[in-house]
């Protein structure tokens, strides 16, 4: 099996004699992706919590930055769940 780079904007490509072979990756992506969705989660939480701890103790700054970091795993987990639903889709393809 061999696993092309994509470039920017193109999907992976799998090429392999093998349809079962295909169906195994895509299943260990999907299994990646989604250990990938729960950290995103757990980073989330934690940075929600500490947001609420800097506003009770008054440093604005420190919110700020917070906040930034927050939007950016909020964006992250968006697109680990998108790249999830094309995979899932492709995971179906090779089981129908």
């Amino acid at each position: 099996m061999t696993l092309v780079r994509p470039r920017p904007g193109e999907e992976h490509e799998v090429r392999t004699g093998s349809r079962s072979a295909n169906w195994h990756f895509l299943r260990s992506a999907l299994a990646l992706l989604g250990a990938a969705a729960k950290t995103e989660h757990v980073e989330i939480a934690m940075y929600e919590g500490l947001i609420r701890k800097a506003e009770a103790m008054g440093a604005d700054d420190i919110v700020a930055l917070l906040e930034e970091n927050l939007e950016q795993e909020k964006h992250t987990l968006e697109e680990v769940k998108q790249a999830a639903q094309k995979l899932s889709k492709e995971l179906a393809t090779q089981t129908a």
